[in-house]
């Protein structure tokens, strides 16, 4: 597993905030890379390295628990 795509420099990595989290599952029906996996323990990032910061799942997670961090 990658840690991250680097742009530049730069890493990045989608965080849940599991707090917030109440596992829609948009972040994993939208993911263009498969960062994420739904099972019966809910949203997991799985893939981080796969992460190209497109932020779709930011942009569809009604509760607003991603961020997509530069490490």
């Amino acid at each position: 597993m990658r840690l991250g795509v680097t742009r530049g420099l730069r890493l990045y990595f989608p965080r849940i905030d599991m707090t917030k989290c109440k596992n829609h599952g948009e972040c994993f029906k939208i993911c263009p890379e498969d960062v994420f996996d739904f099972d019966d323990k809910g949203i997991r990032v799985t893939r981080p390295g796969d992460c190209t910061k497109c932020e779709a799942c930011v942009v569809v997670c009604p509760e607003q628990a991603i961020k997509v961090e530069e490490l």
